[in-house]
């Protein structure tokens, strides 16, 4: 059984130093990733944007700083017919409800999983975790947690029961960074944490979209600058993207790709954010493409979607649990 709700933060940390490389807050209430503290270079820096009263998580302009959305991430249109779906035979009809406009249902509607309280699970509990998962977060000795909900039938507009599990650990890294060292590499890796979502509709028959990340707001320099310049246009970001879903005046997709390339969305070579920033398209607010390769290769060893049949010899941790970074990311 899951433990009783509580609103109490949960607090993960390496325990191969005396002062943790990193340490991350997590807030019950709708996931919300309060603070990632990272120690470096003799200073603590919290890289994470969020108010300093935790209570304030999910009020103006805090509403999904770094919690968890869905069950459908991004927009979806208001129809008066609602969106047909289907899926290995089975067919269902969304009818999602407004909230950003009447034109607008966003990360699923009002009320929903970023406001939601989650339980927190002890490992033998969870029901989307296969025994040789839960058996590999366990020899390892990372500090973990996983935490649960649940959306009802028909809420917002969705079809299907859903169950959803989420993991948070944080990783060693292979060797100690030697922090003091003058002649340090510009990338240190100081171990990383990992959220894995999972996500099960219980009514067999049933079909709905699904869509769950964490709506992210880093400030990865924020500590490392004096204060007139504590701006998220003089952050540095790549994307591995040659093109992007073009959108409508509602931030709806239309359907048709365009390319980044001579334009202010072409950062594949690396620039800062304000450079070239869009104004006139009210900055980024788009979905970026990655390379069909990358997709092939990610799924060949991260299925998105795995049979309930299957689950218990499924092992899809093990590689997500190596302390080896990546070498080619497609966002930095």
């Amino acid at each position: 059984m899951a433990a009783p709700t509580s609103s109490r933060p949960v607090v993960l940390a390496l325990s191969n130093t005396i002062t943790p490389a990193i340490a991350v807050e997590i807030l019950p209430l709708g996931l919300a990733v309060n603070s990632i503290y990272l120690n470096a270079d003799g200073e603590t820096h919290d890289i994470v944007e969020g108010p300093f009263d935790s209570k304030l998580h999910g009020t103006p302009p805090y509403k999904y700083m770094n919690t968890l959305v869905g069950r459908y991430a991004n927009r979806i249109a208001v129809k008066s017919d609602g969106h047909k779906i289907s899926k290995g035979g089975y067919e269902g009809v969304v009818n999602v409800v407004k909230n950003e406009s009447d034109k607008v249902s966003l990360h699923g509607g009002p009320d929903t999983l970023d406001s939601m309280l989650f339980e927190t699970l002890k490992l033998p509990e969870s029901k989307l975790f296969s025994e040789t998962e839960l058996r590999a977060l366990h020899a390892t000795d990372y500090a973990h947690q996983l935490f649960t909900a649940t959306l009802g039938d028909d809420h917002n507009g969705f079809p299907g029961t859903l169950r959803i599990e989420v993991l948070f650990t944080v990783i060693n890294p292979e060797q100690l960074p030697s922090v003091s060292n003058p002649n340090l590499p510009a990338h240190v890796n100081l171990g990383s944490l990992l959220v894995v979502y999972r996500a099960r509709i219980l009514e067999p028959s049933k079909v709905t979209p699904i869509n769950l990340t964490q709506h992210w707001g880093f400030n990865l320099e924020a500590s490392l600058r004096p204060t007139p310049h504590l701006n998220v246009r003089d952050h540095h970001m790549r994307i591995n993207s040659d093109a992007r879903i073009a959108i409508d005046k509602d931030l709806l997709p239309t359907g048709e790709l365009d390319q980044n390339g001579g334009t202010p969305h072409d950062h594949t070579k690396g620039k800062k954010i304000g450079d070239q920033f869009p104004e006139h398209q009210n900055g980024y607010d788009h979905f970026y493409l990655f390379p069909q390769q990358l997709y092939d290769a990610s799924i060949a060893t991260q299925p998105p979607r795995t049979a309930a049949a299957s689950l218990n010899s499924t092992n899809l941790l093990s590689e997500l649990l190596s302390s080896k970074p990546a070498e080619n990311p497609e966002v930095e």
